[in-house]
């Protein structure tokens, strides 16, 4: 029981967005909208808590700004609900947190 515990564990860990640049589990992206100020994004999959995918939204700041001052910055819940034809209906969420960050030198 408890090897099945642990394997399943690892298997959803490992199905959860990864800190990586955006790609088709989700990940950051960034952009420079003025000098010192950024755009930054972080969409999660549906393995990922609203925390985390805040803590990778942090991190991108970080490895951009070092020190930076947060502008603006927001969290959603995206909720996408599905018919599978043995399991009928389930609703999955994903996390996405965005907002602005200007560099302090």
């Amino acid at each position: 029981m408890r090897n099945v515990l642990f394997t399943t564990c690892l298997l959803i860990a490992a199905c959860a967005t990864p800190y990586q640049e955006k790609g088709y589990s989700g990940g950051y992206s960034d952009f420079e909208v003025e000098p010192g100020l950024y755009y930054i994004a972080f969409e999660g999959n549906r393995y990922i808590s609203s925390v985390e995918a805040n803590k990778y939204w942090h991190r991108t700041a970080k490895e951009i700004c070092g020190i930076y001052e947060m502008v603006s910055q927001d969290t959603i819940i995206k909720s996408d609900t599905r018919i599978h034809p043995e399991m009928g209906g389930y609703t999955t969420q994903s996390p996405t947190v965005d907002g602005y960050v200007r560099c302090i030198e």
